[in-house]
């Protein structure tokens, strides 16, 4: 049987699409050919006819015969394939039309636009698309030449008769005009019509004797097969005695003998398969025995996993790093104990660590060095508590050191006899850890702050108790560092009081309560005032003023230290604008930058509060301390850089207390240098602040830096400076900082220049004395 998805049928199928596609190409080609032929010989016939009738266009076009030109295109026009015929003159003015009635709404393009690309002289013809009713033309222009010049008109009809048989007419030729016909190629295509139809009758005969030729070729091929299919159809339902017998090509019958060979080794295989299968059933019976005794084994095993699973469960209370156990276990043991302290009435202690700077290790060494330093902090912390500082419970033995988590750890000394006690572990502990710690080569000392909390007196829950002790601890942290401090209630006050003040400080630009105050900076030399340096105050509306000192760390802390920083940027550069439209002699203001204020986007704010206050950048200095220039020289050096193409001018701010050298600040795009007033205080009691404020003078000057000296008090300490080169100063020598009023005040009417000139000649006078 032949199918559409047998052999047979995809080769007939394929045979009949290629038949079918040749066939259709090759009577295109026929069509397309015998057409253009066809179009040709039209437009030649047309031309023959234009040629014999010559005399008649001549004689007619020259006399402007409008009878003859008319029956002339009349007998054009009844032909079927033309739909109108036209006779222009020399001019290509039209002098006769006819246009098939059937075809009226044809439009015919001007001669020049059908005779665009042809030379005058020539035959033409164009195809076109007729934009009124969508027909497609060809376009046929015959030139009609007469004897005489058409514009010579002292010719008659006689002369002219003459003139044609004349033999040296002959031999002269003038333009007359042009025969204009539109061949509708429609009419061609209807012609070619019965043409296309043989072709298409030939071509179909040609295709179904293909398609009868390749159906009978593959089925004479593929009837071997097909019993091939049978018998392997039988072979699968088990049918192993089934023999192929196929007649044929040498091929077919080489593939039955093969087949027949490999039916008879699959009938082998199964009969080795049956003796198999039986041998199997008696080995799966002793198995089964087998497996009845290592199911046995297995249910021990599982008792093992579960034990070992409790184990696991253990584990889960240790800290994978340290072997301590961890937070969830310490809080567990810390709640028995509390309990059990409760019902036998003794005392017990916390002891909550914390490791002072862990962090800034751990992010400049890398987390594999932090590791190690928390491991080796765990050792000397265990081996601190010894077994006189604790207790055991009925139940087993209990944890005295836990790790918290991150750099935190907690100690538990249960049944303390007295408080102090716990401060001698504390004490203990911070001895063990203030031994320096070697890791990859590098020797560390880390130290701890100690919080202590006393149950039941501060607390007889674990939250309570926690928390008691994280307080202690973070005084601890406040006084200082590596101590230790015992929780009392006066560290919650002090805790409220700053969480007020931390309140407080958030709401006090809405409230108005920060302004800026001003202190002057003073020529040595003219008295005049070289700038002014801006300083935040906070007049709290119930508390007065309260000290820069307390609510600045506490703006940083708390991460307002960027908005109160931009306010006071933007409150100078709004007041100093001021002061230039007043004319008042203010050349600059200082103003101080926080580190945490000068990150990656302070320049661009900066430059928005500049151009939004229209002042000029040279009359704005930023002040930063050494430390924060130092903190990481790269970055502090790309940043400065923006800074001084914004144009601003920068300047280092208590030098002398940091650890900058001369080769890092040659580096940086400084303009001012400003000497810390620590230096000034006691220059003429030590010898060795002298040189150190000679040396930074020197320094400065190496640098080519403006000099500035903060906190001058005493004459003596003006003079000092202004014979060491050091011109300008500030201090309470000349003015404390001034609020915005009375800074006013002082620079219409300030005595500088006087005071200085008298504490000159006080000078000049003790030395003549």
């Amino acid at each position: 049987m032949v199918g559409p998805s047998s052999l047979a049928g995809k080769i007939t199928s394929l045979v009949a699409c290629l038949s079918i596609a040749i066939t259709l190409a090759a009577g295109y080609y026929m069509v397309k050919t015998e057409y253009q032929a066809r179009k040709s010989r039209l437009i030649e016939s047309f031309e023959h006819q234009v040629k014999s009738a010559v005399h008649q266009f001549q004689i007619a076009i020259y006399f402007r015969d409008t009878t003859v030109l008319e029956q002339l295109t009349a007998n054009f026009a009844r032909d079927n394939a033309i739909d109108y015929a036209m006779i222009y003159d020399h001019t290509g003015k039209t002098v006769s039309e006819t246009i098939d009635p059937a075809h009226s709404a044809v439009s015919t393009p001007s001669l020049e636009i059908v005779r665009n690309d042809f030379d005058g002289y020539d035959t033409a013809y164009v195809t076109r698309t007729d934009q009124l009713t969508n027909a497609n033309y060809v376009d046929l222009t015959l030139p009609v030449f007469t004897l005489a010049s058409p514009v010579d008109t002292r010719i008659n009809r006689k002369k002219y008769t003459d003139l044609i048989t004349s033999q040296e007419a002959k031999q002269s030729r003038h333009f007359a005009g042009y025969m204009r016909l539109g061949i509708n190629e429609q009419q061609l295509r209807g012609g070619i019509t019965v043409f296309a139809r043989k072709v298409a009758t030939l071509g179909g005969g040609i295709v179904l004797a293909s398609i009868l030729l390749a159906w009978e070729t593959s089925r004479r091929i593929t009837k071997p097969l097909s019993k091939l299919v049978k018998a392997a159809e039988d072979i699968s339902h088990g049918k192993l005695d089934t023999k192929f017998s196929l007649t044929g090509s040498s091929e077919v019958r080489e593939i039955s003998t093969y087949l027949n060979m490999i039916v008879e080794s699959i009938a082998s295989h199964k009969t080795q398969v049956e003796v198999d299968n039986q041998l199997l059933s008696l080995k799966v019976n002793e198995r089964t025995t087998e497996l009845s005794e290592r199911n046995e084994e297995l249910n021990r095993a599982i008792e093992e996993a579960n034990q070992a699973k409790n184990r696991m469960k253990q584990l889960a209370y240790l800290d994978s790093l340290t072997s301590l156990p961890n937070r969830r276990f310490f809080t567990e043991q810390l709640e028995t104990l509390l309990q059990t302290a409760k019902y036998r009435q003794h005392s017990l202690a916390l002891l909550f660590i914390d490791l002072d700077n862990f962090k800034r290790i751990n992010d400049s060494l890398g987390h594999n060095a932090g590791d190690l330093l928390l491991k080796e902090c765990a050792a000397r912390l265990s081996s601190c508590v010894r077994a006189s500082d604790l207790t055991y419970l009925d139940t087993g033995e209990t944890y005295p050191i836990s790790r918290f988590g991150g750099d935190e750890f907690t100690v538990v000394l249960n049944q303390i006899d007295q408080p102090e006690s716990a401060g001698t572990i504390a004490e203990r502990l911070l001895e063990a850890l203030s031994q320096p710690i070697i890791i990859d080569n590098q020797e560390f000392v880390i130290t701890p702050s100690i919080g202590i909390a006393l149950a039941p007196e501060h607390g007889s829950d674990c939250q309570t108790l926690l928390k008691h002790a994280d307080t202690a601890m973070y005084h601890a942290k406040k006084q200082g560092k590596n101590s230790y401090q015992y929780y009392s209630s006066d560290m919650e006050q002090a805790d409220i009081a700053r969480l007020q003040l931390e309140t407080d400080l958030r709401k006090a630009l809405q409230r108005e309560e920060l302004e800026l105050h001003y202190q002057p900076q003073v020529d040595v030399v003219t008295g005049e005032i070289a700038g002014a340096e801006v300083l935040l105050r906070w007049h709290h509306s119930k508390k007065g003023y309260i000290s820069p000192v307390e609510f600045i760390a506490v703006a940083e802390e708390i991460g307002i230290i960027g908005e109160l920083g931009e306010w006071v940027l933007e409150q100078a550069c709004e007041q100093m604008k001021m002061f230039q439209e007043d004319n008042l002699p203010v050349p600059q203001l200082s103003v101080n930058v926080s580190s945490l204020q000068f990150n990656d986007d302070f320049g661009r704010r900066l430059q928005n509060i500049i151009c939004r206050t229209g002042l000029d950048p040279q009359a704005i200095v930023v002040e930063l301390t050494e430390g924060i220039i130092m903190h990481n020289v790269h970055e502090t050096i790309a940043r400065l850089r923006e800074l001084r193409d914004i144009g601003v001018r920068l300047s280092v701010d208590d030098f002398g207390t940091g650890y900058s050298s001369l080769s890092y600040l040659s580096r940086f795009p400084l303009n001012e240098l400003k000497i810390d007033k620590s230096f000034i205080i006691d220059f003429d009691k030590s010898k060795n602040k002298t040189s150190l404020v000679l040396a930074i003078i020197a320094m400065g000057k190496s640098l080519n830096l403006e000099l500035v000296a903060e906190g001058i008090e005493t004459e003596e300490q003006f003079l000092f400076l202004k014979e060491n080169g050091v011109r300008v100063v500030q201090g309470y020598l000349f003015s404390k900082p001034l609020p915005m009023k009375d800074f006013h005040s002082l620079l219409k009417s300030h005595n500088f220049p006087e005071k200085i000139q008298e504490i000159s000649s006080d000078k000049r006078a003790s030395k003549v004395a």
